[in-house]
């Protein structure tokens, strides 16, 4: 949880990696939580590339705004990677390195943004 924002703001829980791809709220649009996450692998290369898509995002056109946010409250990206995790709080929303990686640059694709590498 976060000291500076009531728990009703988070998507499915209590914690903040339920957002969109660990990051984008599906109920607000100004809500982000970048770098709550655990993955099997380095944060920074995920931080970096969902840092791009958040500045894309506060920079694009209305119009744009309006599709991401569609694409925010429609997709639903299993950023386990299929992978048989622990049944604990602590593991809810741990996400594959992989995975998170592949549903992101898949939304620069169908955003038409460049990704960072």
């Amino acid at each position: 949880t976060l000291s500076y924002l009531d728990s009703s703001h988070f998507d499915d829980s209590a914690h903040p990696a339920s957002h969109f791809l660990t990051c984008f709220s599906r109920k607000y649009d100004n809500i982000f939580t970048l770098g709550y996450c655990e993955v099997n692998g380095a944060l920074y290369p995920h931080v970096g590339r969902l840092a791009a898509l958040l500045a894309n995002y506060c920079s694009c056109s209305d119009d744009q705004k309006s599709k991401f946010r569609k694409l925010v409250q429609t997709l639903k990206a299993d950023l386990t990677g299929g992978r048989k995790l622990l049944t604990s709080e602590r593991h809810e929303y741990y996400c594959d390195d992989h995975a998170l990686e592949k549903a992101t640059r898949r939304i620069f694709r169908k955003m038409k943004w460049k990704c960072p590498e």
